[in-house]
């Protein structure tokens, strides 16, 4: 008797002591629930493809939009193909520093596109390493010179375009940052390096960073499903 009695006096007193604890234990609990549902590990479970649009970025030595479609291996595997669209030059990016005449230039003699197959592995929640092969059909503008028309109108004429045109295949290395919330998709191509393999097609000069150059923040956002 006296031993049931010291059980239940213990249970009493223990009580708030469990009551906390278990409170502790729920608010643990929904803690790892809400950091699961917003972990994009998570997210990418289950899904089997992907569609990702970029606006601006650089790549190929030039301004570049771009459009990928996705198919998820698993969870940490994606293989995609992507269409960029290329703008070549600064021209289009400093415009203060050239005549109407010469973006006009940089703008009609800059454009080209590239094709790649890529592969993109995710390591842990977000990071990812991506080894593309491309196709690219680009015109350079690599400078422009112009100088006041003497017909008395103060007009800009171009005198003076250096330009290129490669039409080559080769391969890319990229790593980034890619993060899922459901079916939407942020990411970042943070930098990538491409090198030409084999020239199909020149005309023109092309210089070194033409075949060789840097893909830099190309942002981009999708869905997953």
């Amino acid at each position: 008797m006296n031993l049931k009695r010291c059980l239940g006096s213990l249970l009493v007193l223990l009580s708030p002591c469990l009551m906390a604890a278990d409170g502790i234990n729920t608010q643990s609990k929904m803690k790892l629930r809400k950091s699961e549902s917003t972990n994009s590990l998570n997210q990418r479970i289950g899904k089997s493809y992907s569609l990702n649009a970029s606006a601006l970025g650089v790549t190929h030595n030039a301004l570049a939009r771009s459009f990928e479609v996705g198919y998820f291996l698993d969870s940490s595997t994606l293989i995609s193909l992507q269409f960029n669209d290329l703008q070549s030059g600064v021209g289009t990016a400093d415009d203060s520093r050239y005549s109407d005449d010469e973006l006009k230039t940089w703008e009609r003699n800059g454009k080209g596109s590239s094709l790649s197959v890529g592969a993109k592995r995710f390591f842990g929640n977000s990071f990812y390493a991506k080894a593309e092969g491309y196709y690219r059909n680009q015109d350079h503008i690599n400078k422009t010179g112009s100088k006041r028309d003497n017909n008395g109108k103060g007009d800009w004429i171009v005198t003076e375009k250096e330009t290129g045109r490669i039409e080559d295949l080769g391969i890319t290395a990229k790593i980034g940052n890619q993060w899922q919330w459901s079916h939407f998709t942020l990411g970042c191509d943070w930098i990538g390096v491409n090198g030409s393999l084999y020239t199909l097609s020149e005309r023109g000069v092309i210089q070194e960073d033409d075949r060789h150059s840097v893909n830099l923040l190309n942002f981009y956002m999708g869905a997953s499903f």
